[in-house]
């Protein structure tokens, strides 16, 4: 395929010799795939260019084109499997060590009504709290690669990733607001 830096011949009406536009690369972006299961493997690259145009009216302007390089790759799910765990991990370890205090605080043996009640909302509040720490942990994460950057060449978190993220934070705050009423 053919693409171009600049264009004078489409800015051209019917009738006339000489250009009223030029159109100019605006944005440059090189999206490069790599093959799942091998990510030393690069599949054809993709070069999108969106244009935009300036009239040729009389003064000459200096326009800047951003270029970009996106590198997609499937992501690995042992890492998302790992995350899972020891998140759960996590929770189970906040909410067993909350359950056991608040028996012997209370030198509760028998489960009633209160203990019960304190065992369900403290689940509640355990799961918020290992999510909030997760999120914090991605945003971290997030935060350090893109800190300082004048120039990003790869997208934070879109799409499917970030619905997954919102829900999460959503429902981390419902466990802290049952936890709070």
């Amino acid at each position: 395929r053919r693409f171009f830096l600049y264009d004078t011949l489409s800015g051209i009406e019917s009738g006339e010799e000489a250009p009223t536009v030029v159109r100019y690369p605006k944005e440059i972006t090189l999206q490069i795939r790599l093959q799942e299961g091998d990510g030393s493997r690069l599949l054809v690259p993709l070069l999108m260019i969106r244009y935009g145009e300036v009239a040729l009216s009389g003064d000459i302007c200096e326009r800047h084109v951003n270029f970009g390089v996106v590198y997609i790759r499937e992501r690995d799910q042992t890492f998302v499997v790992a995350m899972v765990v020891v998140a759960c991990a996590l929770g189970l370890l906040i909410w067993s060590i909350r359950v056991a205090t608040y028996t012997r605080k209370n030198m509760k043996v028998a489960i009633d009504g209160e203990t019960l009640r304190f065992i369900v909302l403290s689940l509640f509040t355990a799961t918020a709290d290992t999510i909030l720490l997760v999120l914090f942990f991605i945003s971290t994460l997030v935060y350090l690669g893109f800190k300082g950057a004048d120039n990003i060449h790869t997208l934070p978190p879109r799409g499917h990733d970030l619905d997954t993220f919102v829900a999460l934070l959503i429902v981390a705050f419902v466990g802290k607001f049952l936890h709070i009423v």
